[in-house]
């Protein structure tokens, strides 16, 4: 929550610095048609980034791509529309996963790894952007080719820590759950026994490396459309420069719920950079305009997931109190009427 409330702050001086009027005005400039277009080709990627995800099931089944889809949303929703962080929205696009049938360890042990390729992928999509600044027409900000390199490189060593520690610290978690949670370390088992498994297929983890690369990249090059859709024409090597870059900064502080003053404050830092601080209230207000793209894209997701909550939480209760009800009292077995023996008296 004091993460939260920082950003919050700084997203409100960000925009105060720049001038409410001029981010408002870059705002309506990108207009309906730009996020709308926004809208359209954010949805294409995440098609990618649900096959990123399927290749890993050992299994996979191509049912199961709808249901992943969906859970991707609902993550990427978790995470920036939600008073989580970015951890929290795997938690929830797991359990997203999980209530669209997809068996729970599979389901948990798959988004382990895919966040790890998406790791990776990013920092490919991170080492375009810094390669982009190279044979830019004008001279790199010399500012900030030292910084993204910097970043890269920190991002790779966490990315290699990452692996290594689900390698080699799986012993002491097990221990920790058989010690805590005893009722959950047969799952817990199950979990690492899968991701153990999972990363003997490295082929699948390249492969699914690559499916987000190319994810990020075309989410980078819908950026660029929504843009030109609203009238503003930019060269697709900047856009790509401008979400690499912002990209690096976002992975970095990913402990910061919604990202909130992080992604305002990464586009106006690498918007000065790139394109001069005159053009600072056009970064700001792509920052608003994908926020809001988010929250048309996010809040339907996230109000379909609640809807598959409770409805498994009704049906859970009524299981409940049927298995509850008390069982009827056997009925006796009637036999024929008594017959009258006897005479006149019997009458």
């Amino acid at each position: 929550m004091i993460a939260a409330l920082v950003g919050l702050a700084v997203a409100a001086v960000i925009i105060i610095l720049v001038g409410w009027d001029k981010v408002v005005s870059g705002f309506l400039k990108i207009g309906w048609r730009g996020l709308i277009a926004l809208c359209v080709t954010y949805l294409i990627p995440v098609g990618i980034l649900a096959a990123a995800w399927l290749v890993l099931d050992p299994r996979p089944k191509l049912k199961n791509w709808p249901v992943l889809y969906f859970a991707r949303l609902v993550r990427d929703a978790s995470g920036e529309l939600l008073p989580f962080s970015s951890l929290g929205g795997f938690v929830v696009g797991a359990r997203a996963a999980v209530l669209g049938g997809v068996d729970p360890v599979i389901a948990i042990s798959t988004t382990v790894v895919d966040v790890t390729a998406e790791f990776i992928g990013q920092l490919g999509f991170a080492a375009l952007g810094v390669g982009l600044l190279f044979y830019r027409p004008e001279a790199p900000p010399q500012d900030l080719v030292p910084t993204s390199l910097v970043g890269l490189g920190a991002g790779a060593l966490a990315a290699v820590a990452f692996v290594l520690i689900q390698h080699r610290f799986s012993g002491p978690i097990e221990r920790m759950a058989a010690r805590w949670a005893p009722s959950s370390f047969a799952q817990q088992g199950a979990v690492t026994a899968s991701l153990h498994s999972l990363y003997q297929r490295p082929l699948m983890l390249t492969l699914s490396s690559f499916l987000h690369l190319a994810a990020w990249v075309l989410g980078a090059v819908g950026v660029w459309a929504g843009l030109w859709v609203a009238g503003i024409h930019m060269s697709v090597r900047t856009i790509v420069c401008l979400e690499s870059l912002v990209y690096i900064v976002r992975t970095l502080t990913f402990i910061v719920p919604m990202g909130l003053g992080v992604i305002e404050g990464g586009y106006l830092g690498v918007g000065i950079l790139l394109f001069g601080p005159q053009h600072a209230d056009f970064a700001v207000a792509l920052s608003l305009m994908k926020r809001v793209r988010d929250v048309a894209v996010g809040v339907p997701a996230l109000a379909l997931w609640q809807a598959m909550e409770g409805r498994r939480l009704l049906g859970g209760a009524r299981a409940r109190r049927e298995a509850l009800k008390p069982e009827p009292a056997p009925k006796q077995a009637e036999g024929p009427p008594p017959v009258s023996r006897g005479g006149p008296s019997s009458l």
